[in-house]
């Protein structure tokens, strides 16, 4: 299964735009649970953007750093869905 460019282009536009909201790459890389090493070769695209790193940083720019997305209610309801 081919990985499309576009998708890997938007995690990392996402990411970048998460560090600039955290403002330091050392503290993004604590956030995230990994090295700053590892984020530099995500930023720079030598290595995919796992998909647990891509919603922690979506977290972060929608400003919900604190909330992870499976904690989130979805619109027009008043309840988390049921995990089954």
């Amino acid at each position: 299964m081919a990985t499309d460019p576009h998708s890997d282009d938007s995690r990392r536009r996402i990411l970048a735009r998460a560090l600039e909201i955290v403002g330091d790459r050392e503290e993004l890389a604590r956030r995230l649970h990994t090295r700053p090493i590892l984020l530099d070769a995500w930023l720079a695209g030598v290595t995919a953007i796992s998909e647990r790193i891509f919603l922690q940083a979506v977290d972060i720019v929608l400003g919900e750093g604190e909330k992870p997305l499976a904690d989130v209610v979805p619109l027009g309801t008043t309840s988390k869905p049921e995990r089954v």
